[in-house]
């Protein structure tokens, strides 16, 4: 069993980072990410338009899956879940929140 989302450090209204979900430890000698996909929804608060707090589509840089954010709406708690189908077939999940409020 996983463990559940980690939680990344808040985001300003005004700002836009990269965050980094780390496969690593969790490929096998040979296995590669093939391909992924990014979900992104608001956990805490609203915002009907959770998705486009990503910015343009994920990134696989070696083992880790990298995604542009925009901060969207303050006092919202984002969850990032991310995909990523091995070039073995088989699939792995990893999860982010990620909090925005006016520092």
């Amino acid at each position: 069993m996983r463990d559940g989302p980690f939680v990344l450090d808040d985001i300003d209204v005004d700002e836009s980072d990269t965050i980094a979900f780390e496969f690593g430890k969790r490929l096998a000698a040979g296995e590669s990410i093939a391909t992924v996909t990014l979900e992104v929804a608001a956990v805490a608060g609203v915002d009907a338009g959770a998705s486009g707090l990503a910015q343009g589509l994920p990134l696989i840089v070696g083992t880790d899956v990298l995604q542009n954010v925009i901060a969207r709406s303050q006092g919202v708690t984002y969850k990032l879940r991310c995909r990523a189908v091995k070039n073995t077939g088989r699939v792995l999940v990893s999860a982010a929140l990620l909090r925005v409020v006016r520092l």
